[in-house]
C-alpha cells in the first residue's frame, strides 16, 4: 500500500513539473529596420514571434523603463514598446520559419515568421541579475557590447543580489553549444558567486580562468558571413551541476582551444529538467552579432 501511495505522489509531482512548461506558437508579420541586413532582420522577426507566442500564453507586463533596462540588447528588443512578457522561451520544438514577403519603398523588409516551442511562466522566486558581454576590455561602462568582430576578446560581466551559482553557454550559428562556465578546472561542475560582488569572467581578475597567460575568450567567425550567436547566462541560489560535455578541442594554430561542447538536444533537455526542479533559477540571453 505504501508503494502505491509513493507511485501516486511521484505521478503528481511529474504532472506539476510538466504543467510548468507549455507548448506555444505564433505567426507574425515583422517590419525590419532598414539599417540592418536581411539576416539580422530575419533573426529579429523570429525572436519577436517567440515574444508574441509567450505573451499570448502568459500575458504581458507594462513597464516604463524596459528600454533603459535593455539598452545593451540588439535594437529589435527595443521594439517591445514598453511591454515585457510574463514568460520565457525554453526551446524550439520545430525549426523557426521566416521569409521576406515584401519590401516597402523606404527599404523596410516585411517578414513573416512562425515559431513553435515550449515556454514557461516567469518564476517569482528567481532573482534578477546583471550579465553583460564585454568586448576587448573589462570596464562595463566602456566595453559592454553585442557587436563583435573575429579575433575580438570576449569577457562576461556578472553581478547578482544573492549568493548562488552561475553557468554560461554559447550557441553559434550552426546550433553548436559551447560551455563557457563553469570553468574547465571546476571539478564539481559548479561556479559559485557571492552577492553584490562584480565578476568579470575570463579576465586576470578571474582566478579560475584556465589560461592564465592570456585574457579573454577569442571570438571566431566560421566564414565570410555575419554570425548571430547567443550566450545563455543561468543563475540560481541553489547549486546545479552542468550537463555532460566533451573536452576542449585544439584549433591547431595560435594555441587556440574550442570550449567544451555538447549537442543542442542535450543542452535543451538539461535546461528543461533543471528549470522544472528549481524555482529560484533564472537566465538571460545575450545576443551577439559577429562580423568576419
Amino acid at each position: 500500500m505504501k508503494r502505491n501511495v509513493g507511485i501516486i505522489l511521484l505521478s503528481a509531482f511529474c504532472l506539476i513539473a510538466t504543467a510548468q512548461t507549455k507548448e506555444v506558437s505564433a505567426t507574425i508579420t515583422y517590419y525590419g529596420d532598414p539599417n540592418v541586413s536581411p539576416k539580422e532582420a530575419t533573426a529579429a522577426a523570429i525572436e519577436q514571434a517567440r515574444v508574441s507566442a509567450i505573451g499570448k500564453e502568459f500575458g504581458t507586463l507594462i513597464t516604463q523603463d524596459i528600454l533603459s533596462q535593455e539598452d545593451n540588447e540588439n535594437s529589435y528588443f527595443m521594439q517591445l514598446s514598453g511591454s515585457e512578457v510574463k514568460g520565457e522561451w525554453i526551446e524550439d520544438t520545430e525549426k523557426p520559419k521566416a521569409r521576406i514577403v515584401d519590401t516597402t519603398p523606404e527599404g523596410v523588409l516585411v517578414i513573416e515568421a512562425t515559431v513553435k516551442g515550449k515556454a514557461q511562466a516567469l518564476k517569482n522566486e528567481a532573482a534578477e541579475f546583471e550579465a553583460l558581454a564585454l568586448r576587448n576590455g573589462t570596464d562595463k561602462r566602456r566595453f559592454a557590447s553585442t557587436d563583435f568582430q573575429a579575433d575580438d576578446k570576449l569577457y562576461l560581466y556578472f553581478k547578482s543580489p544573492a549568493d548562488g551559482y552561475v553557468a554560461a553557454y554559447l550557441i553559434d550559428d550552426q546550433q553548436q553549444v559551447f560551455c563557457l562556465l563553469p570553468h574547465e578546472s571546476s571539478a564539481d561542475g559548479l561556479q559559485p558567486v557571492k552577492h553584490n560582488q562584480e565578476y568579470v569572467f575570463f579576465s586576470k581578475a578571474d582566478a579560475a580562468f584556465s589560461n592564465s597567460n592570456e585574457e579573454g575568450l577569442v571570438i571566431t567567425c566560421s566564414d565570410e558571413r555575419v554570425e548571430m550567436n547567443r550566450i545563455y547566462v543561468i543563475f540560481s541560489a541553489n547549486p546545479f551541476v552542468k550537463p555532460v560535455d566533451q573536452g576542449m578541442v585544439s584549433l591547431g594554430h595560435d594555441n587556440l582551444m574550442l570550449p567544451r561542447q555538447l549537442s543542442l538536444k542535450d543542452f535543451s533537455s538539461w535546461m528543461r529538467k533543471v528549470y522544472a526542479r528549481d524555482k529560484k533559477m533564472s537566465r538571460k540571453v545575450l545576443r551577439l552579432k559577429i562580423k568576419p
